[in-house]
């Protein structure tokens, strides 16, 4: 028969592995519950935003920072919600 240490070994390398993900992800992060109208397709929306490279490894997952509407002289994001004028991310993120 063999070792309680051989079919715990055996059972690890049988087990699935993880596997990252390939391909864009979109992960939403409510970093403040607004308190105004819902974001619906054809609405006129603002928002602030920060973006950052993704670093699985590094705390919060965040590489270098490359861009901001928060940095000195910026303007927050205006755009219509549905209209095509930001990347499918954007409208995905902030609709509801």
């Amino acid at each position: 028969a063999a070792s309680g240490a051989a079919q715990d070994a055996a059972a690890a390398a049988q087990a699935p592995q993880p596997v990252a993900p390939s391909g864009p992800q979109l992960e939403i992060v409510d970093q403040v519950i607004g308190k105004g109208k819902t974001a619906e397709i054809g609405h006129k929306v603002t928002v602030n935003y920060t973006g950052w490279f993704f670093k699985p490894l590094a705390r919060n997952q965040r590489g270098r920072k490359f861009d901001s509407s928060l940095d000195a002289g910026r303007t927050p994001l205006d755009f219509q919600l549905g209209a095509g004028q930001v990347i499918k991310g954007w409208e995905q993120g902030v609709a509801g």
